[in-house]
């Protein structure tokens, strides 16, 4: 408990920091656009030269005779190309003189009126008014031009220019502190609010490597998906588990059903070899090789049985690759049911071909398959009655090779079918020939070329062994 409000606040307290470490250099990055979208605004004018600037210059294109006022060509074209207007004034605030001044513009200003239309935009809609003085012999009069607001405006800022510096030191200050309390706040509620299902899964992890599995997660928010990978993850990990489980019994069951078949055999061997060494109950040369041959028999079977307990290894691990070539799969079936035929403990076997096609090409390894198709067969026939038909048929579907070993015989139960494959399920009925591998044999030959198998069965009506190959893996 402890540590989890340790790994809390470690948590939290990393994204807090993260959060106003971000917030301030987000401040910090605000002040300095704001500060040069003002500088631009002031700075970057549409106009050549600013508006202060321009007006100030303008007082020579003005132009006095005595009587009347008149401007430079040069300054009508440039007025009228910036689109701005102008009026000159007299000395009591009456217009003498204007071009291109909007119906708005009054033709009188007094005083007050004519700074505060100087001070301030759209004091005069629309328009942004500069002035200056123009001197001419002893007349001094006022002009006015307007720049349109919309390219031109003025702010008027007010400050004690003693305080100035501290005002804007303290309104930075108290602004960002503002800030980091108010989004620290928001913050830590969003940590606790992110760091809770965290939290949860740290100890589900904890939990996994404890060996407790995961139970449920909560199934919303942010971290849905990762829960259900979690919850994936474990029951992953406990259905290994109780496959491994599984697998370390029956390999325990299994190795004392071999040390009951091996130590058969080796008790023969043993006490056939003490009579052949001993000479005192051996009288001819006939059972001198009567017993010299169970030996030899015994001493097969034992050879048998390693070599498929190492060829089930092999096929489960994937230890040795699998070469494979283009094969005639009905000419390697005919080949195998010709062997079985051909052996003299099965040469009465009821035992029947068909295929739909003559010859049937695929890629496969023709001696694990032939091994496949041999047990199935030979497990069909050694497990029913002498009269029982065992029929092989193949086919071609879907660019797969179906072959069905089918039989009329006794049937299986449902509980020996859902046991029939597993490696080290097996009896020690050792009057039936054969190692108890077979079955888990050819499966791994079938899955090994990506195919599958299945069985279906019933009780004294017969089994069928269903095997579906790729032509091409």
């Amino acid at each position: 408990m402890k540590h989890n409000i340790s790994m809390k606040w470690k948590i939290n307290g990393q994204l807090m920091f993260a959060l106003i470490i971000t917030i301030i250099f987000s401040f910090i990055c605000f002040v300095l656009l704001y500060s040069f979208l003002v500088y631009k605004n002031f700075n970057d004018n549409k106009l050549s030269e600013t508006a202060s600037e321009f007006v100030l210059s303008f007082d020579e294109n003005i132009l006095w005779n005595g009587t009347n006022i008149s401007l430079e060509n040069e300054a009508f074209q440039e007025l009228n190309r910036r689109g701005l207007w102008l009026q000159v004034l007299d000395e009591y605030g009456s217009e003498l003189f204007s071009t291109h001044k909007p119906t708005q513009a009054p033709s009188h200003y007094t005083p007050g009126q004519l700074l505060f239309t100087h001070k301030y935009s759209d004091v005069i809609k629309g328009y942004t008014i500069y002035g200056g003085i123009s001197k001419r012999e002893e007349r001094e009069f006022t002009y006015i031009i307007g720049f349109p607001s919309s390219e031109v405006s003025k702010y008027v800022i007010s400050y004690n220019p003693n305080t100035f510096v501290g005002d804007i030191l303290r309104l930075a200050v108290t602004t960002l502190t503002i800030v980091i309390v108010t989004f620290s706040l928001i913050g830590y509620f969003l940590s606790v609010r992110l760091t809770k299902p965290v939290l949860k899964i740290i100890e589900a992890i904890k939990e996994l490597s404890k060996g407790k599995y995961v139970k449920s997660l909560p199934d919303k928010g942010l971290y849905n998906d990762v829960y259900d990978s979690l919850e994936n993850l474990s029951n992953a990990l406990q259905a290994n588990e109780l496959e491994r489980e599984k697998l370390d019994r029956l390999r325990e069951e299994w190795i004392a059903n071999i040390s009951h078949d091996l130590k058969t055999p080796l008790s023969s061997v043993k006490g056939y070899a003490e009579l052949l060494t001993d000479g005192t109950y051996i009288q001819t040369n006939e059972e001198k090789e009567k017993y010299a041959n169970v030996i030899q028999i015994k001493a097969q079977y034992m050879e048998q049985l390693i070599e498929d307990l190492k060829l089930t290894y092999q096929l489960k691990s994937a230890t040795v690759p699998i070469k494979k070539a283009q094969e005639d799969f009905v000419g390697v079936v005919r080949e195998t049911v010709i062997q079985i035929l051909n052996d003299p403990d099965f040469s009465d076997a009821n035992l029947q071909l068909h295929s739909e096609n003559k010859q049937i090409v695929m890629f496969c390894n023709k001696g694990l398959i032939e091994r496949a198709i041999m047990n199935l067969v030979l497990n069909a026939i050694v497990h029913n009655p002498k009269d029982t038909l065992v029929t092989i048929h193949i086919s071609e579907k879907n660019r797969c090779i179906v072959a069905e070993i089918n039989d009329n015989g006794q049937g299986i139960s449902e509980e020996e079918i859902n046991k029939l494959f597993e490696r080290y399920y097996r009896g020690t009925n050792t009057r039936v020939k054969g190692t108890g591998l077979g079955m888990a044999i050819a499966k791994q030959v079938v899955e090994a070329h990506n195919g599958e198998i299945s069985v279906t069965s019933k009780l004294q009506e017969g089994t069928t062994v269903t095997i579906t190959i790729p032509r091409s893996v």
